[in-house]
């Protein structure tokens, strides 16, 4: 939401940039200058006037959120979804990707991936308070620099090798994303190309890629016992993997956003 407020990703309610001016933010806490949040939206208000801007967003959620912007509403809205190349992430044989991370054989395992353990918005304290409800036969894996406070999670820590993700993916038999505010993140295509099923609370762009029942189930409300209830469905659901690679594919593949952003070029040209 960055380019249609005075600073923040993610507004959490906060409906300034709907207004004709962006008050300070709490998610600034810590700048001395209380008004940067203003200075910032007025800037960006008066470079807008001067160009006419084509407004491209990869969700839903962000689309509806740039309309009602009061800088960005004027101008045309296309919705392009982000894009995965199958050549890196796609589905490894499950048994060998665990004997190759050292991972249990026998053993459901449910994965949480986020860039920080310590971003509050990622919902890793939901994962935490919902495994102490599900049983203790599971094993969860985090992955992500930072720090978490469950001994009976595995840390693998930060992995920046796409190709290790790929496999950590298809070693699990659920990616769980407690996301408390997303746009479309990557983290959920990437499991979806990998085969491997996904739950996540309907917010932002999350209910634009998981389809109940097909690829993984929405959580009913934004809890940690909502959030076990369902990560228990899906674990005694039976998915099709190849059919979650499929859809994942036609929905989200690199050449469907590559044809939309040059079917976009095309018609601004003309």
């Amino acid at each position: 939401m960055n380019g249609f407020t005075g600073g923040c990703h993610y507004n959490f309610g906060c409906e300034g940039f709907v207004d004709s001016k962006c008050k300070k933010c709490p998610q600034l806490k810590g700048i001395e200058d209380e008004s940067i949040a203003t200075k910032n939206y007025i800037i960006k208000r008066h470079a807008y006037d001067d160009v006419e801007l084509s407004v491209v967003c990869p969700s839903n959620w962000l689309l509806a959120e740039s309309k009602r912007g009061q800088l960005t509403k004027r101008y045309n809205h296309t919705l392009i979804p982000y894009g995965i190349f199958e050549n890196i992430f796609y589905p490894y044989n499950k048994e060998q990707a665990r004997i190759k991370l050292g991972l249990e054989l026998d053993k459901k395992i449910i994965l949480f991936v986020a860039d920080s353990l310590d971003n509050y918005r990622k919902g890793v304290d939901y994962i935490l308070d919902a495994s102490k409800i599900l049983s203790k036969e599971y094993q969860f894996l985090l992955v992500g620099k930072g720090t978490h406070k469950a001994k009976n999670f595995n840390h693998l820590g930060e992995i920046s090798d796409e190709k290790n993700m790929a496999q950590i993916y298809s070693a699990a038999d659920l990616f769980v994303i407690p996301s408390l505010a997303d746009n479309l993140p990557n983290t959920v295509l990437e499991s979806l190309f990998c085969g491997t099923p996904v739950i996540g609370f309907d917010i932002g762009g999350i209910p634009d890629m998981v389809v109940n029942g097909l690829n993984g189930f929405l959580c009913n409300e934004i809890d940690s016992n909502s959030l076990a209830i369902t990560i228990q469905k899906a674990l005694d659901f039976s998915f099709d993997s190849l059919a979650i690679v499929d859809d994942a594919k036609q929905r989200f593949g690199q050449d469907k956003q590559t044809d939309s952003y040059i079917k976009l070029y095309k018609s601004i040209l003309e």
